[in-house]
C-alpha cells in the first residue's frame, strides 16, 4: 500500500490538508481552531476593557486525547498583562536559537539531580514531552531506535513536567530509551514551551542548533493516520557536533 507524506505541524498540532484540532476548556465543549481564537479575543477585550489597560489571554495544553482522526486539546487559560508578557516573549526558546541552553537542575526518575554539567562534550537532543501527550507516545518508538543507533554519541534527554510517580507509571508499560528528568514544570515556563512534543538539538558546547515539533504524521489510502520514520531528526543528529 502506498503512502504519501502531510505535513504536520506537529508543534501546533494542526494539519494543513484538514482541520483536525480540537480545544476544550472544561472536557465537555469542544472548539475547533477559529472558534477557539474567537473565544481567546473575545476574552481578551473584555478583560481589557474591565481592567482599563491590555490585558492578553494565552493557553497551557495540561492532556491532549486521539478520537479517531481528531487531536483534542484540553487547555488552561493564562491571563498577563503587557509587562508580563514581554518577559515571557524575551524567555521564549526560540529566540535562543545559536546561544547556549539555559543552565537547569532536575530531578530524574531515580530522584537523582541532573544538571547541564552531565551533559557536556557530546551534543545533546533534548525531548518535552508528557504522558498523556497522544502524539508524544506516538513517536517514542522511533526515538528509541534513534537513541540506539547514536547510542554513545549523543545523549538522550526527555524533560516532563509531570510528577515522578506518574511518568514511572507510565515508563513500566513503555519503553523510553532517554533520559528521563521530570518534575520540571517551572523550567518548562521559563521556555516559553506551550505546545507539545518539543524536540531541541544542541551542539557539544550545548548550544541550540535546531528546534522542532513532533515527527510528521502519515496518511495512507485509507486515510487512517500513522507516525513517521523520523527522518528530519536523524539528518538533524548526523550534523550535529
Amino acid at each position: 500500500m502506498k503512502k504519501f507524506v502531510l505535513l504536520l505541524c506537529i508543534g501546533s498540532l494542526s494539519l494543513q490538508a484538514q482541520e483536525l484540532k480540537f480545544y476544550t476548556l472544561s472536557g465537555i465543549d469542544r472548539m475547533n481552531t477559529e472558534q477557539f481564537e474567537a473565544k481567546l479575543l473575545n476574552l481578551k477585550q473584555k478583560l481589557t476593557k474591565l481592567s482599563k489597560k491590555e490585558m492578553f489571554v494565552t493557553y497551557d495544553t495540561t492532556k491532549m486525547t486521539r478520537l479517531g482522526d481528531t487531536i483534542l486539546h484540553f487547555v488552561q487559560l493564562e491571563v498577563m498583562d503587557k509587562t508580563t508578557k514581554k518577559l515571557r516573549l524575551q524567555s521564549n526558546l526560540h529566540q535562543r536559537k545559536g546561544k547556549k541552553f539555559p543552565d537547569f537542575k532536575l530531578f530524574d526518575i531515580e530522584n537523582n539531580l541532573v544538571d547541564m554539567q552531565a551533559l557536556k562534550g557530546k551534543p545533546t537532543w533534548i525531548n518535552f514531552w508528557f504522558t498523556r501527550c497522544g502524539p508524544c507516545v506516538d513517536e517514542i518508538p522511533e526515538f528509541n531506535s534513534l537513541a540506539e543507533k547514536y547510542k554513545g554519541k549523543i545523549n538522550f534527554v526527555a524533560i516532563s513536567f509531570e510528577k515522578r510517580r506518574l511518568v514511572e507509571k507510565f515508563l513500566k508499560n513503555q519503553q523510553y530509551d532517554f533520559l528521563q528528568l521530570v518534575d520540571a514544570k517551572s523550567f518548562i515556563r521559563e521556555l516559553g514551551i506551550k505546545a507539545f512534543p518539543k524536540n531541541v538539538f544542541l551542539d557539544s558546547q550545548g548550544r541550540i542548533q535546531e528546534i522542532q515539533g513532533g515527527i510528521s504524521y502519515e496518511v495512507d489510502a485509507t486515510g487512517g493516520l500513522s507516525i513517521g520514520k523520523g527522518t528530519n531528526f536523524e539528518e538533524i543528529l548526523r550534523k550535529l557536533k
